[in-house]
């Protein structure tokens, strides 16, 4: 893990498995859920909390020092800033000056302003560690500025306030939404294939969302499963041949199977919110009337020769 792994062997005490440990790791870093006190997930908050603040104090001091070796380079002088005072005790030369000023803290108004920032930047889907990279700055340093547990440099803060949303790479989704998007389809007998087909990804993908095996999800591949269901969420799959009527038996018997939900009986102000479940299991449910097909947009490609 990277912003907040297990913090070394005490983490093995807590039997977590990986699996686990990622779950806890997201919730930590977006605040999903609070831990009750005293669970096993209060601790593993506990321990991440403990190596961010070990890994943010490490990297202060890696920064002071890199400061205090460029301000000792002869011909340093500070860009900006105020003149740092010239009256001082035993040793202090002009080099002495220079690295004292270097590493003084940013001002609180500076910190408050990258600590806004960094909120904005992580409400638009940037994550820690995308900033970080954005900024050329490491993600338990951004961490620490963003939870007021470091005192930041003011080139530190100064590099945050440089990085804007349109730079960040795109934050892969939750994808709770999409998965239970994906098995409401499937009670209307809309089964893996036929929805990879009308969203032009591999039906591999759309099983491993169905089943639970990938937690999160792109955002283009979410809107696309999300315009999907708008069409097809009210409407049974097509059965005009022998092969559609087996694929829609084979998609409903899954639902079946899974006691999944229809679409009628999710809320849809919390269907993406992660960790979200319905209130109510499988029920029968036969639509308005059959679903179009849909095709994504073509992809063309040169014609060979003699074709």
């Amino acid at each position: 893990m990277t912003e907040n792994a297990p913090p070394g062997p005490e983490a093995d005490d807590l039997r977590l498995t990986a699996e686990e440990w990622l779950d806890l790791k997201y919730a930590h870093n977006y605040g999903t859920f609070e831990p009750a006190p005293g669970t096993v997930q209060a601790e593993a908050f506990r321990q991440m909390d403990n190596y961010a603040r070990r890994e943010a104090g490490r990297v202060a001091a890696t920064e002071a020092a890199d400061e205090a070796r460029r301000a000792s380079r002869p011909g340093c002088a500070p860009q900006a800033g105020p003149e740092p005072e010239t009256g001082g005790g035993p040793g202090r030369g002009e080099t002495g000056k220079h690295t004292q000023w270097q590493t003084q803290p940013a001002s609180p108004g500076q910190r408050e302003a990258a600590r806004d920032h960094v909120s904005r930047l992580r409400q638009d889907g940037g994550t820690y560690r995308s900033i970080a990279a954005a900024a050329a700055l490491s993600p338990a340093t951004v961490h620490g500025l963003a939870s007021g547990r470091r005192r930041a440099q003011p080139g530190t803060a100064a590099a945050v306030l440089t990085v804007t949303s349109p730079a960040l790479p795109r934050a892969r989704l939750d994808a709770t939404g999409t998965r239970l998007r994906l098995r409401a389809l499937h009670v209307m007998g809309h089964g893996s294939a036929r929805i990879a087909r009308a969203v032009g990804v591999h039906p591999v993908t759309i099983r491993k969302l169905v089943r639970g095996d990938a937690r999160t999800v792109s955002q283009q591949l979410r809107d696309a499963i999300a315009d999907l269901y708008d069409a097809w969420w009210d409407k049974r799959a097509p059965g005009r041949t022998r092969f559609e009527r087996g694929a829609a038996t084979n998609a409903r018997k899954r639902a079946i199977a899974g006691n999944w939900c229809a679409a009628a009986a999710l809320d849809d102000d919390l269907l993406d919110t992660p960790g979200y479940r319905p209130c109510q299991g499988w029920k029968s449910a036969t639509g308005t009337g059959v679903a179009p097909d849909i095709r994504p947009p073509a992809r063309h490609h040169r014609r060979r020769k003699g074709a």
